[in-house]
């Protein structure tokens, strides 16, 4: 290296400069061998990246003693317009023009040029180099962007606002693509937008008479005055789309332009309507009818023309292309999404896979997808990726959704918050967060032919705090994650109803109600589940599970129950329930199990088979009935009509189970049942159990009660009341008296209480005093009882004996 041009380290680029009016000098400031070393550009200051390279000689001259160490000044000719840009670039020429002859004369000088000249090429490569290495950092790791399309005046440039699929750091967001790489400025990005077309050909004006040729081809317009006729191959017929003026046309691209063209174009005021043959490109999907509107419209789904004037969508479905979602599983499309969503009252999404992070229903909306075509992605955790708060009156279905399962572990697939009227219907939730489908504190909504598949991390669907809710026709397949299949948790009149559930991992539940009021659970299928194939418990009132297949395979299930009911506490009694009508086969344990704090149920007409194949202890059976707890009692249960065969050791229908602190058994009945290879009504007590005796059909027990008696008006100052009842399927032989033996104020109707909700009426008479005939309306728990004539019956002394047969309700 020469001691006089010493080459130290530079990357060899001045700039860029914005110049004041007149300036016309520019410094660089790294060593310069010739002046065709440099490579000058201009960009004028309206397209600030727009880079135009200067030639040396005409449009300027370097000044500097060359060789220079220090660099020197590019003078242009002509001074710069104000905000003009300036950027000074070693550009060194890639050739060898100091080769030395052999055995000629040796030249220290021109060797350390030559070197010289090689450590710049060095320079200027490494300086490319790390430029080409930034904009590859950017997407390093395998990142890739999301894209979407940002506005800046009239240009149009390419925004990253995501990153998808790689490892690591995700690179940064919000920035924009520019001609050397990624750019935070927005005035730095390079513009995508073409110019404008060719611009519509309008054939010549017809002769006066105005005929218009019988037939035309598509793309054939024609202009009668101040009419624009064009073809339709599908009207087979000209069609006059209005007022359009041949000036107007030529600045549009097509017959029907692209929303994003419109605000290039002046339509004339006798224009009352346009249609758009897409959003960003023709047949996008995006193209829709515009009406002018008088003033700006007051949401998304409008366009302004270059004449200031505004048209609003007058489509009656809209697609979400028309606010210029892309659907392509690769641009971020949640923007526009939400355009459509808050302007939608009718939608439909056609197939695409669409990248959000929510998708917010509202009142009164109907949105349609395509089925499983239909994906909408949650790139982001939240409430709920399909989701309605306070929302009335609103349909989502045929829309598959993904949710991946791990990484936003408490974002529902769908949630409902405090809704009324709301239908999900035909969803497919591949993966899931915490819920597939959630309900929360809803009304009258429903959840129909929902498919999920797996993933989720709580229950499949769950219904929480609602009422009349019904979640019908659904399919969940649990897999590792899950846990419930169905859960419905509080609330009261809610029902799962032709549902099939797969494959609940350990302990969870196929279908579980928990502190329910007259929930119904009915007609479903329950597969290869790890515990109770049905269970409910808790405070539950009035639940009733009916005609379902709780089904395993020896194989592959190691479930309990096929169906279990139980009470949790004295504060928590599960109560009025019915199993009835149902198919149980193969579960390890008991067909169905009663226990804890129970009361008032009926276990009648099941076929429970190939029950207990797992049955280690030896105390299971077709039906189990059992404390299961301190306190625990399992009471007033009536088992009949039931049919088990093929149970496994020891072979039981009905067991009764007690161990002292443990609960208790009492005043329950079994009649009616058949088994094959066991004595009918066969029966298992524990020892050590102070349950009475079970009876055969011929010789049920007649139970008793002390009712409580009260007037509906006034106070009986003594009264008592006692009933004899025995059960027969649902039918309830009853004896009732009541004694008054001082009425007091007593007055209007006497009421007896039941210890079980029934219908029908009991028939009597007075027996001490008066003699009057009686009858007794059963509503519920209470027996009303007045005389023949609709009068007070009590008065002192008095004593009435009522009999009949009542059903179970």
């Amino acid at each position: 290296m020469s001691s006089s041009l010493p080459i130290g380290p530079a990357t060899r680029i001045a700039g860029p400069y914005t110049a004041s009016a007149g300036q016309t000098a520019f410094s660089f400031d790294f060593p310069l061998l010739d002046a065709g070393d440099l490579l000058v550009e201009t960009a004028p200051a309206d397209t600030p990246n727009v880079w135009t390279p200067a030639v040396l000689g005409t449009d300027y001259a370097v000044s500097a003693v060359l060789p220079s160490v220090v660099g020197g000044n590019v003078v242009f000719t002509a001074g710069r317009t104000a905000g003009t840009r300036v950027r000074i670039t070693g550009n060194a020429v890639v050739a060898n023009t100091t080769d030395a002859a052999a055995g000629g004369y040796y030249d220290a000088n021109r060797f350390n040029r030559f070197f010289d000249r090689v450590t710049i090429w060095a320079q200027e490569r490494k300086r490319e180099t790390n430029a080409l290495q930034a904009l590859l950092s950017t997407s390093a790791n395998g990142w890739t962007p999301l894209e979407a399309m940002a506005s800046y005046g009239e240009r149009r440039v390419r925004k990253i606002v995501d990153w998808i699929g790689g490892l690591g750091t995700k690179p940064a967001v919000n920035v924009y693509v520019g001609p050397a790489g990624y750019t935070a400025d927005i005035a730095a990005a390079t513009n995508i937008r073409g110019p404008a077309g060719a611009g519509l050909t309008v054939k010549d004006k017809l002769a006066s008479t105005g005929d218009l040729p019988e037939t035309g081809q598509e793309g054939d317009a024609y202009l009668i005055g101040q009419n624009l006729y064009i073809w339709s191959p599908g009207a087979g017929d000209w069609v006059n789309v209005g007022g359009f003026v041949a000036t107007a046309l030529a600045t549009v691209n097509h017959v029907e332009p692209l929303a994003l063209d419109i605000m290039d174009v002046s339509i004339p005021v006798t224009v009352n309507a346009l249609r758009t043959s897409g959003y960003r490109l023709a047949g996008d999907g995006g193209g829709a009818l515009y009406r002018r509107a008088a003033s700006e419209p007051s949401h998304a789904g409008k366009l302004q023309s270059a004449d200031g004037a505004w048209w609003e969508i007058a489509e009656r479905k809209l697609t979400p292309q028309m606010f210029g979602v892309y659907g392509d599983g690769i641009h971020l499309d949640q923007d526009a999404m939400d355009d459509f969503l808050a302007t939608a009252a009718e939608g439909y999404i056609p197939p695409g896979t669409y990248n959000l992070s929510s998708f917010n229903v509202r009142s009164n909306q109907s949105i349609r997808g395509a089925g499983r075509r239909t994906i909408i992605r949650c790139i982001a955790g939240s409430l709920g990726l399909i989701y309605g708060a306070a929302v009335s009156h609103a349909t989502v279905e045929r829309i598959k959704v993904q949710v991946p399962p791990g990484i936003y572990a408490t974002t529902p697939a769908v949630h409902l918050d405090s809704c009324n009227g709301v239908s999900v219907e035909k969803i497919y939730v591949d993966g899931g967060g915490s819920y597939a489908v959630l309900l929360d504190a809803c009304d009258d909504c429903t959840a129909e032919k929902i498919t999920v598949e797996n993933g989720y991390n709580e229950s499949g669907i769950q219904v929480n705090s609602c009422t009349n809710c019904d979640i019908i026709n659904c399919r969940v397949r649990a897999g590792s994650l899950g846990k419930y299949g169905i859960q419905l948790n509080g609330g009261s009149f809610n029902n799962a109803h032709k549902c099939r559930i797969f494959e609940t991992p350990d302990n969870y539940f196929g279908i579980h109600s928990f502190d329910c009021s007259y929930a119904t659970i009915s007609r479903n299928r329950v597969l290869d589940t790890r515990r109770e194939a049905i269970a409910f418990g808790g405070a539950c009132v009035g639940v009733k599970v009916q005609h379902n297949l709780c089904l395993w395979t020896k194989n592959l299930g190691v479930g309990d129950f096929g169906i279990s009911c139980a009470g949790y506490s004295i504060v928590a009694i599960c109560g009025d329930f019915e199993i009835s009508h149902n198919t149980i086969v193969n579960c390890a344990l008991d067909g169905v199990g009663v226990a804890g704090f129970t009361q008032r149920g009926l276990v009648v007409d099941n076929i429970i088979r190939d029950c207990c194949y797992a049955n280690a202890s030896g105390f299971h059976a077709g039906v189990r009935l059992y404390g299961w707890e301190p306190g625990g009692m399992s009471e007033d249960i009536v088992v009949a009509n039931n049919m088990v065969t093929k149970i496994n050791s020891p072979g039981l229908l009905y067991l009764v189970f007690e161990v002292p602190g443990l609960g208790a058994v009492g005043r329950n009945s079994v009649a009616g049942n058949k088994g094959f290879g066991l004595a009918d009504d066969a029966v298992y007590i524990l020892p050590g159990s102070t349950s009475t005796r079970a009876l055969n059909s011929d010789d049920l027990p007649a139970l008793t009660f002390n009712s409580i008696i009260t007037a509906s008006s006034g106070t009986l100052t003594t009264a008592n009341g006692t009933l004899r009842y025995q059960f027969t399927g649902k039918l309830v032989h009853c004896v009732l008296t009541v004694n008054i033996p001082t009425n007091g104020t007593g007055a209007a109707q006497l009421r007896a209480s039941l210890p079980f909700d029934a219908v029908g009426v009991l028939m009597g008479r007075e027996t001490l005093v008066t003699g009057v005939t009686v009858s007794g309306a059963v509503a519920g728990s209470q027996v009303i009882i007045t005389t023949y004539n609709n009068a007070y019956p009590g008065a002192n002394g008095t004593s009435f004996t009522l009999s009949g047969v009542l059903r179970l309700t």
